[in-house]
This record gives C-alpha cells, structure tokens and sequence, in this order.
C-alpha cells in the first residue's frame, strides 16, 4: 500500500538568502490530510541554475549532478513517506532527517523545541535544549563521535543510571537537574511511542526499571524573633513599605 502523497521538488523564490539563493524545498501534498506542507532542502540555486537543473527535458553535462541529487532527494521522499501509517507532517520530517530513517532520540527532541517556540513557551523550549546538550556531552564521554546517531534503543534503565552518575558524580549537578533533564527525555519517549514510531517494550522508565530522582524539598522556616524583626521595622522609602506590606500578603497565604 502506497502513501497517499503527492512529493515534488519546489524552488522557493519568496526570499533569496544572503548570497542571493533561492531554497530548494520539497512540496508534499497529503490526500489523506487534505493539505500540503513544505520541507527546506540543504540545497539553493538562482532561478537559471534551478531551471537549466530541473525545469528543462534536456539537462547540460554541468547540471546533471545537481539534478540526480535532486532525484534522489524526490525518491527518497517518497520511501519515507510510504513507511508512515497513518502519515502526518510531523513523523515525515522527523524521519526525512534523522540519520538511520526515523528513530533519533534527537529528531524528536528538535521537533518539540520547535513547537514549544512557535507556541511561545521560550522556558520549556530552553529546557528542552538544555537536557538535549547535557545528553550530548554524556553521549561523547561514552566514545560515540556522533552524538546525533542516539536510538532510543540505546537508553535504558542501565544507560540512564551511567548518565545520573555522569551529572552528579563528574558534572556536580543536583539531583534536582538531573530529574528535569530526564523528564524531558521521558516525554519524547512517550511522544515516539504515541507516534507509533518505538515499541512500548523499550520504555526504560517506571517501577522495576528506572526512577528519575527527584529533588529534595527543604522547608527553611523564619524563627519567630526574625518574624517580629521584620513586621515591626519601619520602612524609610514608599517601596520599602510596599515591599513589606507585599510580603507579610504572601507569608499570610502560604505562598
């Protein structure tokens, strides 16, 4: 059964890029979905190389290296999205990019600080990226070059553990860190899985395989003479007075 999706090759000339280059993008059309999406391409040519390379029957010697690339860019697109059932934009892209064709630990990380961004969660997508880095740095500890390779089959409850030491023994980290580094990764376990893209049987999370730790909570309580200090001090500025006045609000609440 064939993807129902319609992939060509498509030179974006909205906006040229520094150099004047035009990007070429792929343009997939899914009738499933009912609408088209297009990808960016690592390749941009002006308007006469795009159409003596693809946009011509007879292509010249110069060219025809630019348009096998572009062929099999075509093609590739196609095997891709031939593998993704049910399809969707967002498991197509992942796939179109990760190194070995879909399960890159990273793919998945890159995508959701994507979307955070676009929904305006800078915070989140910080995070996100933060916890991507600090996995990296352990994956080049562990002698693999290209940190980028990661498959989820490679994070389990023992690889996990080994990154826990790294972070709290090598990196000096708390617990605290580690246990926000981690919950970032869980999650993108959990969106590969719902993507239908990693079996349920690699989860590495959960009782009897990993605990993320969690951080301690110390509760640090003013003793009461400390309390009279500050209700009674007399403020010599509005905004000191405010900042009181702010305070023992809050101390009132719980909060």
């Amino acid at each position: 059964m064939k993807s129902n999706c319609v992939i060509s090759i498509y030179h974006d000339t909205r906006r040229p890029n520094k150099e004047g280059l035009y990007r070429v993008k792929l343009r997939v059309f899914s009738s499933d979905l009912g609408k088209a999406r297009l990808f960016a391409t690592k390749y941009a040519m002006t308007k006469k190389d795009f159409a003596s390379a693809w946009n011509t029957v007879k292509t010249r010697s110069e060219y025809r290296e630019i348009q096998f690339s572009l062929k099999s860019l075509e093609n590739h697109a196609y095997e891709v999205a031939e593998k993704i059932k049910p399809f969707s934009f967002e498991a197509f892209e992942r796939r179109l990019k990760a190194p070995t064709g879909g399960n890159s630990v990273f793919a998945f990380y890159d995508q959701i600080i994507a979307r955070h961004k676009e929904d305006g969660q800078i915070g989140t997508s910080e995070t996100y990226r933060l916890a991507m880095e600090s996995l990296k740095k352990f994956l080049m500890t562990t002698g693999l070059n290209e940190p980028s390779l990661l498959q989820f089959n490679t994070v389990t409850p023992d690889w996990l553990k080994k990154y826990e030491n790294y972070m709290t023994k090598i990196q000096h980290r708390t617990s605290t860190t580690v246990g926000i580094y981690l919950r970032t990764l869980r999650a993108v376990f959990n969106a590969a899985i719902n993507d239908k893209e990693v079996d349920r049987d690699l989860y590495p999370f959960g009782k009897s395989k990993y605990i993320i730790p969690a951080g301690r909570k110390i509760k640090k309580a003013l003793p009461q003479e400390e309390l009279a200090r500050l209700y009674h001090a007399k403020p010599e500025t509005d905004e000191q007075a405010r900042a009181q006045a702010f305070w023992f609000l809050s101390y009132s609440c719980k909060g």
